[in-house]
């Protein structure tokens, strides 16, 4: 399903895709639908050229779902 989407996402036009895996903490960081780099929460997202400046480290990400599980509804 992920792959599908990709796919129409970089027909759309898209630049840049981020697929966050929570269970493996691990990020994979698509800039076409042929290029792809897969970093772990030690890293940062980058905004690369699509978002200039901009960085989310992955560690903060997986910190707020942690949380979020932990919190009783």
């Amino acid at each position: 399903e992920i792959e599908l989407k990709l796919d129409n996402y970089f027909e759309a036009g898209v630049r840049l895709a981020w697929v966050i895996d929570p269970r493996k903490e691990r990020a994979k960081i698509y800039s076409s639908r042929s290029r792809m780099q897969e970093i772990g929460s030690d890293a940062e997202l980058p905004g690369s050229k699509v978002l200039p400046g901009f960085r989310l480290p992955l560690r903060d990400v997986f910190a707020s779902i942690r949380r979020k599980k932990r919190k009783p509804r």
